[in-house]
């Protein structure tokens, strides 16, 4: 015995499956303007940022636990480093280059954004004619110690 569907359902079907086509068909379109502008924020930090010796973005907050780790990575980065606080986001300019560039590499690199207040202070690292390296913590089962080396070496293979 077969059933069918009643009319009410099929339309849901059709209309779901029309949704679902102009999704990937939408994707397909922006995919590579999304590409463009993440190679265009990238050219602009290799030159801009370049020229006052800037190539890291570093991402602190007020939180205790990423007050503590920014401390200990602070020395590392100081001089290489633009700043954003997460705690004082809403008052980023949306025309700042680097909370650009962070609101794109964190969309597709980074931390899942629930969970962004425990992977804080979040490092991006931007070699010369290179991809971005992300760095964070990812709440209390990271071992600190072992992100902290892992910049370290980031940060001396950049400079070269």
């Amino acid at each position: 015995m077969t059933t069918t569907l009643p009319q009410k359902w099929k339309l849901v079907v059709y209309a779901s499956y029309l949704l679902l086509l102009l999704w990937w068909a939408l994707l397909l379109l922006l995919s590579p303007l999304m590409l463009l502008y993440g190679l265009a924020l990238l050219g602009w930090v290799w030159t801009v940022w370049a020229k006052r010796g800037k190539d890291l973005l570093v991402v602190l907050s007020d939180y205790p636990r990423a007050s503590e780790r920014g401390s200990r990575i602070m020395a590392l980065v100081e001089s290489r480093a633009n700043f954003l606080n997460w705690s004082e986001r809403q008052s980023w300019s949306g025309r700042s280059l680097a909370a650009q560039i962070f609101g794109f590499y964190r969309f597709f690199f980074g931390p899942d954004p629930s969970r962004i207040p425990d992977a804080m202070p979040i490092v991006i690292v931007f070699p010369r004619w290179r991809g971005p390296k992300t760095f964070s913590f990812e709440g209390f089962r990271t071992d600190d110690d072992a992100v902290i080396q892992r910049l370290q070496l980031e940060l001396a293979r950049s400079r070269d």
